[in-house]
């Protein structure tokens, strides 16, 4: 069973050493999972920034879009290693 996807983001942020758009993590979530399970990623995004895990680095509006660029608050980090195993995330999105 693959892991939710706010949370296979917030792996996918955990290895980024920097920030990264919204439609980049989109694009590589979709390689693990269907469409329509990523249709809430934008608000698993902002629910997460919203909690203190994520800041808005950078937006822009691009077609009437807004779009983010998040980065993992690195005080999180540690609660994510503890938190969540991701290890396991990340062999669930492989396998």
């Amino acid at each position: 069973m693959k892991p939710a996807t706010k949370y296979a983001a917030a792996l996918a942020l955990y290895r980024q050493d920097g920030a990264r758009w919204e439609y980049e993590l989109f694009d590589e979530l979709r390689a693990h999972y269907p469409e329509h399970e990523l249709q809430a990623l934008r608000e698993d995004l902002v629910g997460m920034s919203t909690l203190g895990w994520l800041d808005v680095v950078e937006q822009r509006e691009h077609a009437g879009q807004i779009l983010r660029r998040y980065a993992l608050r690195p005080e999180v980090r540690p609660f994510l290693e503890y938190q969540l195993d991701l290890d396991k995330i990340a062999a669930a999105l492989r396998g």
